[in-house]
């Protein structure tokens, strides 16, 4: 079995579940390897404050996240042409505020897109505007990212959260130079929202079986284009 099947199954059976689709943090998920997932708990319910729930071919997941000095980082699924929302929530309350920073990688280590402070539609220029801060049902702050992408390729990703100023690379957060991680006592909701695949892939994969017999299928063609080119 792929390493990377296997460390998703065995990260799933950890997390635990408050809510249809919130979940915990669950430790350690430092790095990309340890990585938390959340594949199979999204969820297409309605969940006040965040982003699409309740729409129409649209799922969620929220994970209620704590500081302890190290970065979290989660991965997830994505094919190409799907949308997701990366937003966090509540870092900046009245109450052990943390100014976040996210981070987005393809897990074999390509950093596609880093944020610190308001809204971005798919990596563009940033709103910091009131307009935007007033749309966004669960922060009350710029300092509380989000942002919008759609990818170009299928594969798994890794979502990260660190704390300002840290640095972003193909590793993760905080290499090569000082960074920050959350600290203890402080707390963030990261929500993940995303449109389902079926409504973005437009390209069928055949089954095993169907490819099995195509295959036999060319072997066939090729052996009797070589018996006629040997009567020949």
């Amino acid at each position: 079995m792929n390493k990377l099947l296997i460390l998703l199954l065995a990260s799933s059976t950890l997390t635990l579940s408050a809510h249809a689709s919130v979940i915990r943090e669950v430790e350690r998920n430092n790095n990309f390897n340890q990585a938390q997932n959340l594949e199979d708990f999204f969820s297409n319910d309605y969940k006040r404050r965040v982003e699409n729930s309740g729409v129409s071919d649209w799922e969620w997941v929220s994970i209620k996240g704590r500081g302890n000095g190290t970065y979290d980082y989660y991965v997830f699924e994505a094919f190409a042409g799907q949308d997701y929302i990366f937003d966090i929530d509540r870092g900046m309350s009245k109450r052990r505020s943390v100014n976040t920073e996210l981070g987005l990688w393809a897990l074999e280590g390509v950093l596609l897109h880093e944020q610190d402070d308001c809204y971005s539609d798919n990596g563009g220029e940033l709103d910091c505007s009131r307009t935007w801060l007033s749309s966004d049902k669960g922060s009350n702050h710029i300092f509380d990212p989000m942002f919008s992408w759609t990818f170009e390729t299928s594969g798994l990703f890794v979502v990260g959260v660190g704390k300002f100023y840290t640095y972003a690379d193909e590793d993760g957060f905080g290499f090569d130079q000082d960074g920050q991680a959350t600290q203890q006592g402080e707390r963030y909701k990261l929500n993940v929202s995303r449109s389902l695949p079926f409504a973005t892939q437009s390209i069928d994969i055949p089954e095993p079986a169907s490819l099995a017999i195509f295959a036999l299928g060319l072997i066939g063609i090729g052996a009797a284009r070589s018996k006629q080119r040997r009567r020949r």
